[in-house]
């Protein structure tokens, strides 16, 4: 019989796997206007003119410019505010909340349960005791 320990480390890396498709976020589809962004106020996708792609946890509109609002690296300033020149924007894409949401529950929650059955069945068989005590 295989020594038990030997499970921890692959479960730990798959537990790592795990938190790591939990934070994925789903874009919709459908690509909306700057002002809709604005009212939407969710995270956004911008793909630039000129093919690069920029992500924001927000869009505001003040002073006749769009801004893309993304958290500062630093921890002296709260929120960046970056001007979004509107001719030089190709697509915007909202959050899909609801997309996300099933998503982390697929990827994080069918593993989480297959793993407590799994734990069920290997624990049920008694011997895991001693091995706690005697695991050569």
């Amino acid at each position: 019989m295989k020594n038990k320990r030997t499970y921890h480390i692959p479960l730990t890396f798959l537990l790592a796997l795990l938190m790591v498709f939990q934070s994925c976020t789903v874009y919709k589809k459908q690509a909306v206007s700057l002002e809709e962004a604005v009212q939407a106020r969710k995270k956004t996708r911008i793909t630039m003119a000129d093919g690069t792609v920029k992500k924001y946890s927000y869009i505001t509109y003040r002073d006749e410019q769009y801004f893309g609002v993304k958290p500062a690296e630093s921890a002296s300033k709260n929120m960046i505010d970056e001007v979004l020149p509107s001719n030089a924007v190709s697509t915007v894409k909202i959050k899909d909340l609801k997309a996300s949401n099933r998503r982390s529950v697929i990827l994080a929650g069918a593993p989480a349960v297959g793993l407590l059955a799994f734990g069920f069945w290997y624990f049920s068989t008694g011997d895991w005791v001693d091995c706690l005590y005697n695991c050569d």
